[in-house]
């Protein structure tokens, strides 16, 4: 079966596909035989192809105050073509404990964007992951969107001296939280070839040791009745295999590692079933399928599948036990495809993945790039871009320039092509995929065999595909930028329709002001198109007579998949270190030429140790973490309310107790008037609010009274972690107000130490000293700008809601300075990125040019383009 591709399909589809989305899983009758299956597959994927994004990164790790850039590729999953369907991406960065600490809406065209996020020094250091995705891509599962994890180091309290310090962080497991993977002692896991294990037929069967102190293992395969049957080893990355014929009890697998041994069960084998063998040489597929002898009558069809096009089928033989079906793959699209065997109910009973490598890709060359270069330092790199028949390639590409004196590089690590072709169709993380892209060695290829046994899985759910279970589209593909949402009422929750809904949006010096009508559901349309950046708006609702009601205005944009958990592997990066060549004798040639041009200080002896480049972690207990401003729309989008942080806090956490109000010690009452108290876990609280600690009288009027003017909230359960954070989120610690709580608590905490290393008189009286710092609690708290007048501008009002909208993230220009005037290092550049740029234009003949200048360091640089083409031809140049 061939399938002709046209990227004018895909653009005249948009308009048809917006008309008929829902008719074609509402309409069509569930197959009933091979030939329906291959048809009802076959209109699916036109009907509803799918996308993938891939996002091209400046450099690999990060420190609070560098500024993240990208740029977004995304293509179709049939041939990788740039995608015309989606026009919208949404881009966010996740911390390590599961927080959402920015987001941007990026406007695409001709399958690509750019952006970038700053990594602001209110971000706590640790592990952050970057996600992106469409909302169509969303209609196809959770898991289907681009996903990377990068260190986020503390900022170098001396610039350009970047010492790799992080923190990881532990939550208290009430907290809602990222999710763990439960993966530290040693575990092996095993997959036979097809899914499954089945009595009395041989299979093949791969395993793979996660988390090991050494990944060279030796394996052991016993019988249940303890006669050896087959001896293995790890062949790549803590994978390998072995042949197995499985009986009616699970046989035993001893793993030698090193001088320990370990005993693991294999899976029990299915009484009857069916199996898979396939083996991939010269062009063609070669697949065995074995069968039960109960199953001998049985009818099944084998299909290859590229994403959710269905390019090869062929119907099995009844009667036999075993048949050998032949699949030329030349014709298939280059990256992963998959062997799914189905019988006549339409239910899969075998399953493997295949890798079809890429016949052609865009060659990139560079010239100009020395192996090291001084302190600001002229650089011009000249680029060739050209196609596979070595023909010149009018294109544009990403670029970037990295010190490899200060950046963390990944061997082999991560790019268009191994993303777009292979880890993007796997699950898990994939060490070194540039790997498997290397050569084409037959040692290449059975490491890539396993990877696809140990790593493959069902991506899409192919029985939708085929029209045995149904397919229902939640989200259409966006043209264009809108906000949804829908009006209901406040105690009720019933639908307000045909109301009218005003919006006010302050854009910089102008404001946008609009209006639209609900329909009898409640429902409404803002149209965003051309508006760029976060603005401040205001939403409030009238009927049909003017008059303001109370309702809840509900958005629609809580739409992002839910979080992952981090592979061990993300959390403990092995980073590979570039060093110079003789960057002693550059120097000393460096500092003989200035010798020349200018008059030099006296040298100086400095006696102190190297700075060490190791990454430093430090483990920081945190009892919770709230972005506040993102749960408060979250919530609000969902018709829920929080007006108080009093009230926000004994939702969220159930340690929290406020008590309203304190008593009057003239009359014995309480007195609503008096600060309120507040206490986490029976212990008083201290509040350090933008950096500084306050006393407990200020908290009614400036904490507790409102939660819109709350930015985010941290607990720390323990304050000696004070020490532990980023001097930005603490810079001026010191108390206000009548009590100084800090301070106090700081010095008792000191005499106290002091005194029970004297004498046991001494330790014993320590014990009627007032508590010391260990029974208060803090509360870090960052307010929005202008929070100490938000409740005189912002009195909430009948019918009304403030909010923030997210518009077009506007792209900025990279900061590249110039030194063509100066003969000596300005001495404060230390760019880790020393060049990025998203479109670097290449002209007729392929060439392009880039100019710029070094960083103050003695360094080299490591260079990386990647392009992806009109045709789906990628191309990716790492020097």
């Amino acid at each position: 079966m061939k399938h002709l591709f046209s990227l004018k399909r895909y653009t005249t589809f948009i308009v048809f596909l917006l008309c008929i989305c829902y008719m074609h899983a509402q309409n069509s009758a569930t197959p009933r035989n091979f030939s329906e299956y291959t048809e009802y597959a076959t209109s699916f994927s036109q009907s509803y192809p799918t996308e993938k994004v891939y996002l091209h990164l400046d450099n690999n790790s990060y420190f609070m105050g560098e500024t993240l850039w990208y740029k977004a590729y995304v293509s179709f999953t049939e041939h990788n073509i740039p995608s015309v369907l989606s026009k919208v991406l949404y881009v966010e960065l996740w911390d390590q404990v599961g927080v959402l600490t920015d987001k941007q809406i990026i406007q695409i065209e001709n399958g690509t964007g750019h952006g970038q996020f700053e990594l602001k020094n209110s971000f706590m250091p640790g592990y952050y992951e970057i996600r992106a995705y469409t909302k169509w891509m969303l209609n196809f599962g959770d898991d289907i969107y681009f996903s990377r994890v990068f260190p986020l180091y503390k900022k170098p309290q001396i610039p350009g001296e970047y010492d790799k310090t992080i923190n990881k962080y532990r939550l208290n497991k009430l907290m809602k939280q990222r999710p763990e993977e439960k993966n530290n002692k040693f575990n092996i896991q095993f997959f036979p070839e097809g899914g499954h294990l089945v009595q009395g037929i041989q299979s093949k069967v791969a395993f793979k040791v996660f988390n090991p102190i050494d990944s060279l293992v030796e394996i052991s395969l016993y019988s249940p009745d303890g006669e050896l049957v087959s001896e293995a080893t790890t062949a790549h990355d803590g994978m390998g295999s072995f042949i197995y014929t499985p009986t009616n009890k699970a046989a035993t697998v001893k793993v030698k590692q090193g001088k320990k041994e370990h005993s693991f069960t294999l899976p029990e084998a299915l009484p009857t079933g069916y199996t898979m063998k396939a083996t991939h040489r010269d062009g063609q597929l070669n697949v065995q399928i074995n069968k039960s002898i109960s199953l001998l009558q049985d009818t099944l069809g084998l299909f290859v599948f590229s994403g959710n096009t269905p390019y090869a089928f062929k119907e099995l033989a009844e009667n036999a036990p075993s048949q050998l079906v032949r699949f030329k793959t030349k014709e298939l699209p280059a990256g992963v495809s998959r062997l799914t065997l189905i019988n006549k109910q339409g239910a899969i009973v075998a399953e493997r993945l295949f890798f079809v490598s890429p016949n052609s890709s865009i060659q990139i060359a560079v010239e100009g790039l020395k192996k090291a270069y001084n302190p600001i330092d002229p650089v011009e790199l000249n680029f060739q871009v050209n196609k596979s028949d070595g023909s010149p390639l009018a294109t544009a590409f990403s670029l970037s320039v990295k010190d490899t004196k200060s950046s963390d590089l990944l061997f082999e690590g991560d790019n268009i092509q191994t993303n777009l072709l292979l880890s993007s169709e796997l699950k898990g993380y994939i060490h070194n995929p540039g790997y498997y892209f290397k050569s084409d060695s037959r040692k290449q290829k059975e490491a890539l065999e396993l990877l696809l046994l140990v790593q493959g899985w069902r991506k899409y759910n192919l029985q939708q595909t085929i029209g045995v279970e149904p397919f229902e589209i939640k989200y259409l593909p966006e043209q264009t930028l809108n906000l949804k949402g829908e009006l209901r009422s406040l105690f009720r929750k019933k639908e307000k329709g045909n109301m009218e809904l005003s919006v006010l949006i302050q854009n910089d010096s102008s404001t946008w002001i609009g209006a639209t009508m609900t329909d009898t559901l409640g429902a409404f349309t803002i149209p965003l198109e051309g508006l760029e950046g976060i603005r401040p708006t205001l939403l409030q609702t009238k009927n049909l007579k003017g008059n303001r009601k109370d309702t809840h205005i509900m958005l629609d944009r809580t739409f992002y998949p839910p979080i992952r958990s981090f592979y061990a592997e993300e959390l403990n990066p092995q980073w590979d270190t570039l060093s110079l060549a003789a960057p002693t004798a550059l120097e000393e040639e460096y500092l003989k030429k200035l010798s020349q041009e200018t008059e030099l200080l006296e040298s100086v002896v400095v006696k102190a140790k190297k700075r060490r480049r190791k990454t430093t972690i430090d483990e920081v207990m945190i009892d919770a973490y709230y972005n506040v401003q993102q749960i408060l729309d979250d919530h609000r989008d969902k018709g829920e309310d929080f007006i108080t942080l009093s009230h926000f806090l004994e939702e969220m956490n159930p340690y929290v107790r406020i008590i309203a109000g304190a008593l009057n010690t003239r009359t014995g009452s309480i007195d609503p008037d008096e600060p309120s108290e507040i206490y986490y876990k029976n212990r008083p609280v201290v509040f350090i609010i933008n950096g500084k600690a306050y006393a407990d009288h200020v908290t009614k009027n400036l904490v507790l009274k409102e939660v819109d003017p709350i930015q985010s909230l941290i607990i720390y359960d323990d304050p000696m972690v004070i020490h532990k954070l980023p001097t930005e989120m603490i810079s001026d610690i010191e108390a206000e107000g009548a009590h100084s709580d800090w301070t106090k608590a700081n010095r008792i905490s000191n005499e106290s130490d002091a005194a029970e290393s004297s004498n046991e008189q001494t330790a014993q009286d320590s014990n009627k000293k007032p508590k010391d710092h260990r029974d208060q609690v803090i509360f870090l708290i960052k307010t929005v700008p202008g929070a100490e007048d938000f409740y005189k501008k912002y009195k909430p009002a009948r019918g009304t809601r403030r909010t923030l909208i997210h518009g077009y993230s506007q792209p900025a220009e990279f900061y590249s300075p110039d030194y063509a005037d100066t003969s000596l290092p300005s001495g404060n550049d230390h760019r880790r990125t020393i060049f990025w740029a998203p479109n670097v234009q290449t002209d007729a003949s392929g060439k392009a040019s880039v100019k710029f200048y070094n960083n103050n360091n003695f360094t080299g640089m490591s260079v990386q383009a990647e392009t992806l083409t009109v045709e789906g031809e990628m191309g990716v140049m790492v020097k």
